[in-house]
């Protein structure tokens, strides 16, 4: 299984794929990147891998996308990391969910 992370930068992708693949060494968290990381582990006898996508910007809504169409023949999940503080979410947080639903919309099953 495949598990694309995306979100705003700062938000914990890294923190959250570190704890997918049950290492907390694979991706250096609390370090901005303008890349792609992807990392393959085997996690309970099952091969999972995690991308760890840069922060949500018009320069890599793009990348995503073509990432997206290129694994759309097998199934992979979208892992949308946020932020909740006590009281809801911030406005940069709703943004960011309504982009993703937004420029991703095609891969979102109905």
């Amino acid at each position: 299984m495949t598990y694309f992370l995306i979100g705003a930068s700062g938000f914990g992708k890294s923190c959250a794929g570190n704890n997918i693949l049950g290492d907390g060494d694979v991706f250096q968290a609390g370090h901005r990147t303008n890349r792609v990381t992807v990392a393959t582990r085997y996690v309970d006898g099952q091969r999972v891998t995690v991308v760890d996508t840069p922060g949500l910007n018009q320069g890599t809504l793009q990348e995503i996308k073509h990432m997206f169409t290129a694994a759309s023949r097998m199934p992979f999940i979208i892992v949308q990391v946020m932020r909740y503080f006590k009281g809801g979410l911030q406005e940069k947080d709703r943004q960011s969910l309504e982009m993703m639903k937004t420029e991703f919309k095609e891969f979102i099953p109905k």
